[in-house]
């Protein structure tokens, strides 16, 4: 997550960019005027892989219905995968609970600022 915001606005974000792991491409985009927008890139590292199983019809033959047309015979089957789960590559406890959170539903980003000195985030106070 690249999280960009105004210094000269108490921390206000203005944008980010989406995303767990950034490459160069990533470090070409900005979001706004890049002398007065500062950004945060926060890259994110697998921290557990997890076997589940999936279930999923497969197709297993065809028939011909009543019109003449082709239909499928499919059949339930299940899988296993294996998934990896992620987290932020930050030290606070509390700002991966922030960031886990956010990345539940991105457009919370916004009930937040950035701590211009600690460079953290931190909840705006509704007034």
């Amino acid at each position: 997550m690249i999280i960009f915001y105004d210094p000269n606005n108490n921390g206000k974000i203005v944008g980010t960019i989406e995303g767990r792991i950034h490459g160069q491409e990533h470090a070409k985009m900005w979001i706004g005027d890049k002398d007065k927008i500062k950004r945060i890139v926060i890259q994110w590292e697998a921290s557990e892989e997890k076997e589940v199983e999936i279930e999923k019809e497969v197709e297993i033959g065809k028939k011909i219905d009543k019109d003449g047309f082709y239909k499928p015979i499919t059949k339930k089957v299940k899988e296993k995968h294996k998934i990896k789960e992620f987290e932020p590559n930050v030290k606070d406890k509390k700002q991966r609970q922030i960031l886990n959170a956010i990345e539940k539903n991105p457009t919370s980003i916004y009930d937040f600022s950035i701590d211009i000195n600690s460079l953290k985030l931190i909840k705006i106070k509704k007034k």
